[in-house]
Formats: C-alpha cells, sequence, structure tokens
C-alpha cells in the first residue's frame, strides 16, 4: 500500500509541476519534475526485490553443493563452482540490502 501512495504522490507533483511550468508560473517551492520522480522512487522494487531473489540463488547454491557432497564421488569442480556462484550471489544481496537501506533513509 506503501508503494501506491508513493506513486499516486509522485504523479499528482509531476501533474502539478507539469501544470505551472505549462501556465509559466513557478513558485519559490516548486521542484522539477525529474526531481520528483528521483524523490519517488520504489526502494522496495529497485533493491529488495532483487536482494530476495539473490537470497534465494543463494541458498539454491548452497543445496546444490550439499548435494553433491551427499555423492558417493562427489565432483570437487562443481562444488567450488557453486560455492563461488553462492558467495556472489550472498554478496550481491549484502551490497542491494545496504542499498535499500539507505535508500528508505533518505
Amino acid at each position: 500500500m506503501r508503494g501506491v501512495s508513493r506513486s499516486l504522490a509522485l504523479a499528482v507533483t509531476t501533474v502539478a509541476v507539469a501544470g505551472i511550468t505549462f501556465a509559466g508560473v513557478a513558485p519559490a517551492g516548486a521542484v522539477s519534475a525529474g526531481a520528483a520522480a528521483t524523490s519517488g522512487r520504489n526502494c522496495e522494487k529497485e533493491y529488495l526485490a532483487p536482494a530476495r531473489k539473490a537470497e534465494r540463488q543463494t541458498d539454491e547454491y548452497q543445496l546444490a553443493i550439499a548435494k553433491e557432497q551427499a555423492k558417493a564421488h562427489p565432483d570437487t569442480v562443481k562444488i567450488r563452482r557453486y560455492d563461488a556462484m553462492a558467495s556472489e550471489s550472498a554478496h550481491k544481496a549484502n551490497v542491494l540490502r545496504e542499498e535499500y537501506k539507505r535508500c528508505t533513509n533518505s
């Protein structure tokens, strides 16, 4: 619901700024449409959803490692590759989570 409110606020602000610009009158506190669009970012869509996806991928790679290790003759090359992909995905998730925190605190 919060995302809908932000989207609605962004749309109203953009229309108001466009109307003011069209009329040629700009009050002292008027913001440009570009600045209004930047301030109305959807942090959840930009950062949180991709972070969750990266976390799911990390879990899938960890599961693949466990399955490979459970075999009678595990393939160490696959295990190292899955481990590298899991580490990369976990790092990506951490970075996205930090960006989400910055986005919501600003």
